[in-house]
């Protein structure tokens, strides 16, 4: 006679597995980089509706969507890569492009001279008979009559 094989019930063991917790350290690191992101993104934002609201009277829809795409590259870095002039009409005069440029870039924290950099790469039509280090000197000069005030606090 063959023996009878008799399993015994087996105790269920209950793998949980264990995700360590963050630290507080982690915690409030994450905190504080999403903090910084969303200031940034809200910074931008304000530029970019200054840009829109002082600019629009003077340019294309197209060339303000494309301006508008150049200062959102100019918030991440110094000046973008491939920039293909914006026309501007022929009301805005040189300066109010300087006081322009020195507006927006007073608000992102930017060196005068990557400003005016930027300013003459994006406006080089209208900006074509004047030098960068000009536009750095003269950007934020107020004895003129001009269209575009200077704003420190955009």
């Amino acid at each position: 006679e063959i023996p009878a094989i008799v399993a015994e019930p087996t105790e269920e063991v209950a793998v949980t597995e264990t995700t360590p917790q963050p630290s507080e350290y982690e915690i409030l690191r994450a905190s504080a980089i999403a903090e910084r992101e969303r200031a940034s993104q809200e910074k931008l934002q304000r530029i970019l509706d200054y840009t829109k609201q002082t600019m629009v009277a003077y340019m294309s829809e197209a060339e303000l969507d494309r301006l508008c795409g150049y200062i959102t590259e100019y918030s991440l870095g110094d000046t973008p890569r491939e920039v293909s002039p914006v026309s501007v009409d022929s009301a805005l005069k040189s300066i109010d492009l300087m006081h322009f440029g020195w507006n927006i870039g007073k608000a992102f924290g930017k060196r005068r001279i990557h400003t005016a950099t930027f300013i003459k790469n994006v406006f080089a039509h209208a900006l074509r008979d004047i030098e960068v280090s000009t536009i750095e000197r003269k950007m934020s000069h107020t004895e003129c009559e001009c269209r575009i005030k200077l704003d420190g606090e955009i």
